[in-house]
């Protein structure tokens, strides 16, 4: 019995974390205008709680697959995929700061990198 709720409970989570994954990605691919035109800083919307809502979302749903397949491969894809993901943020971080200079420090020290800060919940655009 409590094997099969552990089971239903972790299902459930991955299968949670996947569709929040999923819906993460959508919002933000919604607040940026053309992937190709970008031409200001998107610092309103899901841009406001989370530097890199798409990286995010992205973490939730190989974290949710991964919780799906419940595999030992799966883990350490999932441990793999998100410590690459947290170096190409870390890495692009640089040119936002040559390109954007002071507007995107301002950003940067309001929203986070990834997990999202739920209280002060105002949209807060630099």
């Amino acid at each position: 019995m409590i094997s099969s709720f552990r089971s239903l409970a972790l299902e459930a989570t991955g299968g949670a974390l996947l569709l929040v994954g999923v819906a993460m990605r959508i919002l933000a691919f919604k607040e940026i205008p053309s992937t190709y035109h970008i031409k200001g800083l998107v610092a309103s919307g899901v841009y406001a709680k989370t530097r890199n809502p798409i990286y995010l979302g992205f973490i939730f749903m190989i974290v949710g697959v991964a919780m799906l397949s419940r595999g030992v491969l799966a883990l350490i894809w999932a441990f793999t995929c998100v410590c690459v993901l947290y170096w190409i943020a870390r890495s692009e971080e640089s040119d936002l700061e040559r390109i954007f200079g002071e507007r995107y420090l301002v950003y940067k020290s309001t929203a986070p990198m990834f997990f999202p800060r739920f209280l002060n919940t105002k949209d807060r655009s630099p």
